[in-house]
């Protein structure tokens, strides 16, 4: 009678959250969780359907593997009322489980190494000047690189710790550090600053590290700097 899904009712929005909607139409309505962690379950994890009294989901953990779980779900609040219990135990990306009318289930098992890259580039010729060289090497999904103007400074998403990180790398030297929880990095022309996204909300902070602070009240999606810096350009 009811539709589970994942997603946000916010444009843009970076954190999505579960839902449940009426097939025959009507408003949806957000799943919350009981407990201290409860919140952590539903930011860590996809819902992708029920089992009996349970519902089922796929949850990334600190470590960062990606297994299947099921936690007891009550269907009157749309809300989970229970610690979570692990149905897969793979070393691989468990995902996107389907239940059968009989409680059974099938998911995918992924083997993927994302990580981010540099090539090399002749800008005057348009030509590869230097072959592919990868720049992150943990086993977690690394993504959405940036460099500074010099080259020195690459910053990234990482999902190192089972959630979405802002990380800086100094290329010469090859240590990485992470430095705020968040996604979409942009660092600055000169690699000082970098600007992203934290619930909804666009955020600073230098590559160095330290404390980081909001830039507007507005929801915006920081997009690139200006090549002076004094500029920096974000969706609204």
């Amino acid at each position: 009678s009811h539709i589970l899904f994942w997603g946000t009712k916010q444009r843009l929005a970076t954190r999505a959250a579960w839902w449940v909607a009426p097939v025959d139409g009507g408003p949806a309505v957000e799943v919350t969780a009981a407990g201290e962690s409860g919140s952590e379950i539903l930011e860590r994890s996809e819902a992708c359907g029920w089992r009996n009294d349970s519902v089922v989901f796929s949850m990334r953990h600190e470590n960062n593997l990606l297994n299947v779980y099921e936690a007891p779900f009550s269907f009157t609040a749309w809300r989970i009322i229970g610690a979570p219990h692990r149905l897969t135990f793979g070393t691989t990306l468990e995902e996107s489980p389907s239940v059968a009318a009989d409680g059974s289930f099938v998911f995918s098992s992924v083997a993927a190494n994302a990580g981010v890259y540099t090539v090399g580039v002749n800008a005057d010729r348009g030509e590869v000047s230097a072959p592919l060289e990868r720049r992150t090497s943990s086993l977690a999904e690394d993504t959405e690189g940036t460099l500074s103007s010099d080259g020195r400074k690459l910053t990234f998403q990482s999902l190192r710790s089972g959630q979405s990180e802002i990380w800086i790398s100094h290329l010469e030297s090859g240590k990485e550090q992470a430095l705020a929880r968040g996604a979409y990095p942009i660092l600055s022309p000169d690699g000082v600053l970098i600007a992203y996204t934290h619930d909804g909300k666009a955020m600073i902070i230098p590559s160095e590290g330290g404390g980081s602070r909001q830039l507007s009240s507005r929801h915006l999606d920081p997009s690139d700097w200006s090549p002076d810096q004094s500029l920096l350009m974000a969706a609204d």
